[in-house]
C-alpha cells in the first residue's frame, strides 16, 4: 500500500513560509475563486461558488488533523502492514508512505 499526504514541513524558513502560505494565501485563493465563481453564476455560467471557496479554507485544517508521517507510520503497523516506510520530499511538504501485506494475511 502507498499513502501519499500532504503534510507539514517543521524546518524553518519552509515552515513558516509554508504557515503563511497554507493558513492564509489558500483560503483567500479560495475565497476570491468562489467570489469569481459566483460572478459566473450570477451570469448563468455556474452555481458551485460555496463549494470552492469551502475546499480551499477546509484544505489547511484537514492537512492539520491528519497524522504526522511518524504517526501515520506507526498506525500503519498497527493495521499490520509489513516493511513500513516513508520519505519526505519537497522540503517536508510531501510524505510517502509504503507498506506491504504479510502473506499470511493475504
Amino acid at each position: 500500500m502507498v499513502v501519499l499526504e500532504i503534510t507539514t514541513p517543521t524546518r524553518p524558513p519552509l515552515s513558516l513560509f509554508y504557515r503563511a502560505w497554507f493558513d492564509r494565501i489558500v483560503p483567500l485563493l479560495g475565497r476570491l475563486a468562489g467570489a469569481i465563481m459566483g460572478v459566473a453564476s450570477l451570469l448563468g455560467l455556474s452555481s458551485s461558488e460555496g463549494e470552492i471557496a469551502d475546499a480551499y479554507t477546509y484544505l489547511p485544517s484537514s492537512v492539520r488533523r491528519f497524522p504526522a508521517p511518524t504517526e501515520l507510520a506507526a498506525e500503519m503497523e498497527r493495521a499490520g502492514l509489513c516493511e513500513v516506510r516513508y520519505v519526505l520530499i519537497a522540503g517536508g511538504i510531501v510524505a510517502i508512505h509504503a507498506g506491504t501485506v504479510s502473506p499470511e494475511s493475504a
